[in-house]
């Protein structure tokens, strides 16, 4: 397929006929309609977004191109990304939190004047000694050492005059605040937001205004309304999918976000401003250890409110109107793989230079676990400039996105462009012009029959891969420092993978020819156990492997342990992790996962620990007896209930459970992708090196009998078979 732009949306019957079939007759799949900026000179050919004359327009292009065999998907909204069109205003578009801070001297009035209708929160904290806050849990409860009652109420005291006090609600209409600082002083902290200034990117006329706050669930309803009201009054033929692209928003608040995290989280995080806002202070009262957790948290929360609200109401209106969806989940500051999994389509992509196969995996992991069948790329967007690609430039990047689990390819594309318009007709910037004002048009069915041949396979059966690689981003979140406040996980900065145990345990996998598929916490938690395998929606998988991290949500450790014991393997990359993440629940959330972990190491448990009932008991858990603690390479092996876990070398534990590698991967430029289907296996493999190779080729497979393809021929025939000596 490819993405078709048309520029100011000046489209006629004729020429939209026209370039459909030009498209069917070199053997595009379909088209996906993205409404642009307009062409100069042209202007009073635009057609208004969304109006009855475009709703046309796409009417005569869905009945045009199903009558040549064709798709049609269409972004919803113009340009990129959500936003824009009329009703997206000031309270539903990008949002930058406002931070104000004023300090107040013991005895005095905080002088300042606050809009009610804008301040969020108004918190002061007092000077003295924050530190004993910041350490106790939340919901203002503070755990004291009571020796008498003259001694605590002499602690209650001093815990109330360093406690935080929030003078929201102490704003009078004309926006004054009755306080007056206590002894020691105080620093007052004012929050409110204001509107981005970014806009929607290259939006089409009808299209233009703020770009949406996917932080706000409340402006989702809003920005779709719009497309109600236009496709509930709609007779036309519809496009299959609704599209978003990729994560280029700048909000990082929202008018509801304290009491999103206060239901999320379970504790108020006005009472913890300073840690979230001011990390970088030498002020006394600022806590590392609880800066990073209530930073976890922030960030966590904005994650949820993506995945649970925003995004999964765009999903569930689509399928309303009888539409699939299609999502770029890459760039967001939230889990990639549970975005990308709330679409129909995950959907990738790669750029010139820009590209690692391990990031384009993310799109085709959540595919995979999550069963959906395809798994889409954004492909050839700036790979060079206009009219200097060659095709064997698009061929090289397609067979990365294929071994990466990419089978429903998206060309970045072409424009829309009447015939009158002569050459080089209208081109948007970031295009390859797959079109037929480009030389290699010519040559460009043979291309597309080899994508079409590929798809063919890689869109049949079921993916095969052997390891459920968890993502520890909750890691990430508490470790990745205050700024920027929201990190955002793009293709083209990659620290956060590729800096990061995951992307070390991803490429050594990768390299070595083991199969793999990330996994997130969430998808861990709906896995359940099928004879000794973990199987979730997509399929089954031998084993889990982690990586090394510091902190886990206690739910995952639980739920790998009840794997293990129902009959699963579990490698831990190392070490075992140490701690459980953010602030909300400490103790508590501690204490259990504490209590596990010992039982896991095989180390004694403390008497508080022991104290905890429920699962998290040794003879609940079946842990074994030392007797059932064995070693391996160096490092241990505990048998939990009718499965085990492995802590130590990668490579060690998956060898001890059994799992193979292809070792096809040993020669250079080799590389390979595995589906399965009823009976048998299908392998793509590409050579990426120099030359060809000659000789056998090994597959960790036992057949009956082979037959190979060549994809850019069609060329098919037996292949010559041996088996191997063990």
């Amino acid at each position: 397929w490819a993405y078709w732009w048309w520029m100011g949306s000046a489209v006629d019957k004729t020429n939209l006929t026209r370039e459909l079939t030009r498209y069917h007759d070199a053997g595009y799949g379909g088209v996906h309609i993205i409404p642009i900026y307009g062409a100069k000179g042209w202007e009073t050919n635009y057609i208004s977004y969304l109006s009855p004359r475009w709703m046309e327009m796409l009417d005569h292009t869905v009945r045009e191109a199903k009558r040549l065999d064709l798709g049609v998907d269409m972004t919803t909204g113009s340009g990129w990304c959500f936003g824009g069109g009329p009703y997206v205003g000031e309270n539903e578009g990008n949002a930058n939190v406002i931070v104000k801070t004023f300090d107040v001297n013991a005895g005095e009035k905080l002088t300042e004047k606050f809009d009610l209708k804008k301040t969020q929160a108004l918190v002061a904290f007092p000077s003295a000694g924050r530190g004993v806050h910041a350490a106790s849990p939340p919901n203002d409860e503070l755990m004291l050492e009571i020796n008498s009652t003259t001694t605590q109420n002499r602690e209650l005291k001093r815990a109330e005059a360093r406690a935080p006090v929030d003078l929201t609600s102490q704003i009078l209409p004309e926006g004054s605040v009755n306080w007056i600082a206590p002894e020691g002083g105080a620093k007052v902290y004012a929050i409110s937001q204001k509107l981005n200034a970014q806009k929607v990117k290259r939006p089409a006329p009808g299209g233009e205004g703020p770009m949406l706050n996917l932080i706000y669930s409340n402006a989702m309803p809003v920005f779709l309304r719009s497309f109600t009201e236009a496709f509930d009054n709609y007779r036309g033929a519809k496009p299959r999918a609704q599209y978003h692209d990729s994560y280029e928003y700048k909000s990082e608040w929202s008018p509801d976000f304290f009491a999103q995290f206060e239901k999320r989280r379970g504790y108020k995080l006005q009472n913890y401003l300073p840690e979230l806002f001011d990390s970088k202070s030498t002020h006394h009262a600022i806590r590392t250890t609880d800066t990073a957790r209530v930073l976890a948290d922030y960030r966590e929360t904005v994650s949820d409110v993506m995945i649970e609200d925003s995004l999964s109401q765009w999903v569930k209106w689509s399928h309303q109107h009888g539409f699939i969806t299609r999502n770029e989940a890459h760039g967001s500051p939230g889990n990639l793989l549970d975005l990308y999994a709330l679409a129909d389509v995950p959907e990738t992509e790669m750029f010139n230079r820009d590209r690692n196969k391990l990031i384009s995996k993310f799109a085709s992991s959540a595919a995979h676990v999550a069963g959906r069948k395809f798994v889409g790329c954004e492909t050839g967007t700036w790979l060079k400039e206009h009219f200097t690609e060659k095709l064997s430039d698009m061929k090289y990047l397609l067979d990365d996105l294929f071994v990466s689990g990419v089978n429903h390819v998206f060309y970045h594309g072409t424009c829309y462009s009447p015939d009158e318009a002569g050459w080089p007709g209208w081109v948007f910037y970031a295009s390859y012009e797959m079109n037929p004002r480009n030389a290699v048009w010519r040559d460009a069915r043979a291309l597309n029959d080899y994508v079409a041949r590929c798809q063919s396979i890689l869109q049949s059966g079921e993916p095969d891969n052997d390891i459920l690689l968890y993502w520890p981003i909750n890691d990430f979140w508490q470790k990745a420092g205050a700024e920027p406040l929201l990190p955002h996980m793009t293709v083209h900065a990659r620290g956060w993978f590729e800096s990061q145990p995951i992307g070390t345990v991803a490429e050594q996998l990768w390299q070595r020819g083991y199969a793999f598929d990330y996994v997130s916490d969430r998808q861990l938690a709906a896995a359940k156990n099928s004879g000794g395998e973990v199987k979730v929606p997509g399929g089954n998988y031998r084993v889990i492997v982690v990586p090394r991290c510091d902190v886990m949500p206690l739910p995952t450790l639980e739920k790998l342990v009840s794997l293990a014991k129902s009959g699963a393997t579990v490698i831990f990359s190392d070490s075992l992790p140490k701690d459980v993440p953010g602030l909300g629940d400490l103790e508590n959330r501690r204490a259990k996962f504490t209590a596990l972990i010992a039982q896991l190491s095989g180390a004694p448990i403390s008497k508080s620990a022991s104290n905890i009932s429920g699962s998290h008991q040794r003879a609940d858990l079946e842990i074994g007896t030392p007797g059932e603690t064995s070693r391996f390479g160096g490092r241990h092996s505990v048998a939990v209930g009718k499965g085990r876990i492995l802590v130590g070398d990668v490579e060690s534990a998956l060898a001890m459970a059994g799992v193979a590698r292809e070792t096809m991967v040993d020669q250079e430029g080799l590389f390979y992708i595995r589906r399965s289907f009823e009976g048998g296996r299908n392998y793509f493999i590409a050579n990426r090196s120099q030359c060809a190779i000659e000789g056998w080729l090994p597959l960790a497979t036992a057949a009956g009998s082979v037959v190979l393809m060549d994809a850019m021929t069609g060329r098919v025939g037996a292949g010559k078979l041996r088996q191997a000596t063990v």
